[in-house]
């Protein structure tokens, strides 16, 4: 199954832990699943983490941009979607017509 992480799924994740995390703490273990994303999704979760706002601790923002690195699928997006009412989830869903994704 396809699945695409957004990206206040993973800040919540890195910032507060529970559900959040271990909601991807089971993409990951499970067979079942492949969290993919674009590159420039995998850029996003990425300039997001090391936003100083955040005040993540290092080991934290290490922690999750590993993660990144190791179970993250890169693919191609070869189409652009218009999705006016959030410009910035346009990416997502382009990604996830590319993928056929499932969630």
């Amino acid at each position: 199954m396809k699945v695409i992480i957004d990206t206040n799924i993973l800040i919540s994740a890195a910032l507060k832990g529970g559900k959040p995390k271990i909601a991807i703490a089971s993409v990951i273990a499970s067979s079942r699943f492949e969290w993919i994303a674009s590159d420039a999704i995998i850029r996003e979760y990425k300039e997001v983490l090391k936003r100083p706002k955040l005040k993540l601790s290092e080991s934290s923002k290490s922690e999750f941009l590993e993660v990144i690195d190791l179970a993250v699928i890169p693919i191609d997006v070869n189409i652009t979607v218009d999705f006016t009412r959030d410009r910035k989830d346009a990416k997502f869903l382009a990604c996830a017509l590319a993928s056929n994704a499932d969630y």
